[in-house]
């Protein structure tokens, strides 16, 4: 493995360091966010939804790929997902902290 673009480019090096940290955030959401689901929920069924949740993107994407079109541009196709989530999230944890119930919640926004 050639390492010399590593060692000669400081601006390689930084964009490397950082795609690093990022891809280890994105690798670390994998994990965090269906613990985070089943903690607020005790559901292992709510986690299993926000797996099938997650592969609805892939499965259109690859629909639409399989269709050969000349121009496919998708941006940020779970946004819509990501707000829902949002909301569901603020209703439990309102509902918690209305019940005295209060729990210390993390979010990381990627």
């Amino acid at each position: 493995m050639d390492l010399g673009p590593l060692r000669d480019s400081r601006e390689f090096r930084l964009l490397w360091i950082g795609q690093l940290i990022s891809m280890t955030g994105r690798q670390v959401t994998v994990v965090a966010i269906p613990y985070q689901i089943y903690v607020l929920t005790g559901s292992t069924l709510a986690v299993g939804l926000l797996g099938l949740v997650q592969a609805v993107p892939l499965v259109l994407a690859a629909r639409e790929i399989a269709r050969d079109p000349k121009v496919l541009i998708a941006a940020q196709p779970t946004r819509g997902l990501d707000v829902g989530a949002i909301e569901y999230l603020h209703r439990r944890i309102v509902s918690e902290r209305d019940e005295g119930r209060g729990r210390r919640v993390t979010v990381a926004a990627g």
